[in-house]
C-alpha cells in the first residue's frame, strides 16, 4: 500500500473519530427533557437530583410551569457544560500525551473510553450514572486535539487547508447529525 493511500486511510479513521465524537456530545441535547422526567420519575423524595432541579427552579426567579422549563434548560446547559468543561480540560493533556507517545496510541486509548462512556450511559439507570458517563465521554473528547494533529501528520504543506477543512466538516456534520439522532431516539 502506498503512503498516499494509507495516509488516506488514517485521514478517514481521524474524520470518522471527530464525527463520532461531535454526535457524542450532541445527542443528548433533544433528549434533556425525556431524560429529566426519567431520572426524576426513578429517584426517591429527597435525592439529590431533585434537589438540583429545585435549586435550577428557584435560580430561573420564575414560577410553575416556567420554571419547571427554565429548570430543564439549566439542566440541559450543565451536562453540556460539564462535557466541554472536561473536553478543554484533558484536551491538552491528551495533545501533550501524543506528542510523547504517538497520536495513534492515544486516539485508541481515547476512542475506546469514548466507547464504554456511550455503554455506561445506555445502561444509566441513575442520574449520577448518566453524569459519570458524560464526564468519561468529556474526558475522552480532549482528542480533538490530537484528531487535529494527527491531520497534520499525514498530510503534506500542500493538502494541510484541505486536511483541516475535512476536519471542519467531520464537526458540522456531527452537530447536525447528532441532534437529529437524538430527536428520533
Amino acid at each position: 500500500m502506498s503512503d498516499n493511500k494509507a495516509n488516506r486511510r488514517v485521514l478517514g479513521v481521524i474524520l470518522l473519530t471527530v464525527f463520532l465524537d461531535l454526535v457524542g456530545f450532541s445527542i443528548i441535547f433533544p433528549l434533556f427533557p425525556d431524560m429529566l422526567e426519567y431520572y426524576l420519575a426513578k429517584e426517591a423524595q429527597g435525592g439529590s437530583l431533585r434537589a438540583l432541579i429545585s435549586q435550577l427552579e428557584s435560580l430561573s426567579g420564575m414560577t410553575g410551569e416556567k420554571a419547571r422549563i427554565a429548570a430543564t434548560v439549566l439542566f440541559g446547559g450543565l451536562l453540556g457544560s460539564l462535557y466541554s468543561i472536561l473536553q478543554f480540560i484533558s484536551a491538552p493533556i491528551w495533545g501533550t500525551l501524543s506528542d510523547q507517545r504517538g497520536r495513534r496510541k492515544i486516539l485508541v486509548i481515547t476512542i475506546a473510553g469514548t466507547a464504554i462512556s456511550y455503554l455506561l450511559w445506555i445502561v444509566a439507570d441513575s442520574f449520577w450514572l448518566l453524569v459519570s458517563s458524560r464526564f468519561l465521554g468529556g474526558l475522552m473528547a480532549g482528542n480533538l486535539s490530537v484528531a487535529t494533529a494527527a491531520v497534520a501528520d499525514v498530510t503534506d504543506e500542500s493538502n494541510r487547508s484541505k486536511g483541516m477543512g475535512m476536519i471542519g466538516a467531520a464537526f458540522g456534520i456531527g452537530f447536525i447529525f447528532g441532534p437529529a439522532m437524538g430527536a428520533l431516539l
